[in-house]
């Protein structure tokens, strides 16, 4: 390591101002900062934890140097000099300080530049400015992902209950790779690539640190199902058993008025109400299906319940039959009764 002495000497003869102006030589040096850490998180040995960046496990550097007053603006060489990897791009950086401050003969420059680690843990920059040196060490956030143990149910999909469930993970930024067995994954695209929402963790807080998360919904018919994520560009990968309530869908189907009890003529319109509900409490957003036996001209008037849990259709009976049995379908759920003369 040069001696200060030495360095002194290499700085004053580009000096703008009288050599022999007096500086605090202690004042000298180089700082290394992080600008992006978890607050309220450290590592072990007290070092700041980085935010994890999956893919390019990328951070951003801010090099401060205190330097006696040049003709100029400093160039600052920084360095990931731990782990070592050779050849690896975006461990080095140049980068031209600009002046920030000056007093007593003595000027403070500054400048951020992004790098990259080979991976999560522990990491070393150093910084070296006109001959004096600085390093710091931190710790870039291990990658983990964690899922929501006991998904609530929300609604319906296709007449199958559907679930809410919630991922998170240590990453800053990212997406993740889900996949479902024994269930249907809803508006998840098919290489089931889910993008995170960064800054937000779930409800329940799964994991410390917790630094992204993804809601997904699934459909499930039958009461556990094996949910996988894997976050990409990690390692991380978990896989989870979930066990739900899946409640059940009931219907009904009736004919207005709801005294009809024989066929009414050829050409005659009945029209049909079904009620989807669960637990005692409308259904919504149900899709059904109306259908006859022998086949009649039908006019669905809502094919999809509302908030009521209701939908319509109209029946024109049909010439030549006797008897006519009417029933709706929802999913793997029937209801009908037959029409006679």
């Amino acid at each position: 390591m040069k001696s200060i002495f030495a360095v002194l000497g290499a700085l004053l003869w580009v000096s703008a101002c009288d050599p022999v102006t007096p500086f605090n030589e202690e004042a000298l040096g180089i700082t290394v900062d992080f600008q992006d850490t978890l607050e309220g998180v450290q590592a072990g040995d007290g070092s700041a934890v980085i935010p994890l960046q999956p893919g390019t496990f990328s951070f951003v550097v801010e090099i401060r140097a205190v330097l006696p007053r040049l003709n100029g603006s400093p160039l600052a060489e920084v360095t990931v000099e731990a782990p070592s990897e050779v050849g690896k791009e975006g461990r080095t950086a140049s980068l031209r300080l600009a002046r920030v401050d000056g007093v007593e003969g003595m000027e403070t420059f500054a400048g951020k530049v992004e790098l990259h680690a080979p991976g999560p843990g522990f990491v070393r920059v150093r910084a070296s400015v006109a001959g004096l040196e600085g390093t710091r060490d931190a710790y870039i956030q291990a990658p983990a992902v964690a899922i929501q143990q006991q998904p609530l149910q929300e609604g319906w999909a296709s007449a199958v209950p559907r679930f809410k469930v919630c991922i998170e993970t240590t990453a800053r930024a990212g997406s993740l790779r889900v996949s479902a067995e024994g269930a249907t994954l809803l508006d998840v695209p098919s290489d089931g690539l889910v993008g995170l929402e960064s800054g937000r963790a779930c409800h329940t807080g799964l994991l410390a640190g917790g630094a992204s998360r993804a809601v997904l919904f699934v459909a499930s018919a039958v009461p556990t199902f094996v949910l996988r994520a894997r976050l990409e560009g990690t390692n991380a990968d978990v896989a989870q058993t979930l066990t739900v309530q899946p409640m059940p869908l009931t219907l009904q189907l009736a004919t207005v008025p709801a005294e009809l009890m024989t066929l009414p003529p050829a050409g005659s319109l009945i029209r049909l109400v079904a009620l989807a509900a669960s637990e005692g409490k409308p259904a919504a957003g149900i899709p059904l299906r109306f259908q006859t036996f022998p086949e009649a001209t039908l006019h669905s008037i809502r094919e999809v319940t509302d908030i009521e849990g209701s939908g319509e259709a109209l029946l024109q009976v049909p010439a030549d039959i006797e008897s006519l049995y009417i029933e709706v379908v929802a999913g793997g759920i029937r209801r009908g009764f037959s029409l006679s003369r």
